[in-house]
């Protein structure tokens, strides 16, 4: 599978997945998640790092990703979602 299709299917998984990643905060989720997904080829070279060229280092792949979700913390608890959301309801927006 091409990089551009696994982040287009690790993006799927993250709308689908409702308690990871609430609809105000996918962004800065997937932002989060994109980030650490990138260090994954890094830290697998460990203290050789500086002996390798960057054309060298492996493409950022879908299991890559998938523990980046695992590792990151959704930017809003649900407490605080849910709190958002019953003012939202009460007080309306402007």
């Amino acid at each position: 599978m091409s990089p551009k299709r696994e982040l287009g299917a690790a993006i799927s998984n993250v709308k689908a997945d409702k308690q990871r990643a609430s609809p105000p905060s996918l962004l800065s989720y997937l932002r989060r998640a994109g980030k650490e997904s990138a260090m994954g080829p890094i830290r697998e070279l460990g203290a050789s790092i500086s002996n390798v060229k960057a054309d060298k280092i492996r493409p950022i792949s879908h299991n890559d990703f998938a523990k980046a979700m695992n590792v990151i913390k959704p930017s809003v608890n649900k407490e605080a979602l849910l709190s958002y959301e019953e003012f939202t309801k009460e007080f309306g927006t402007s």
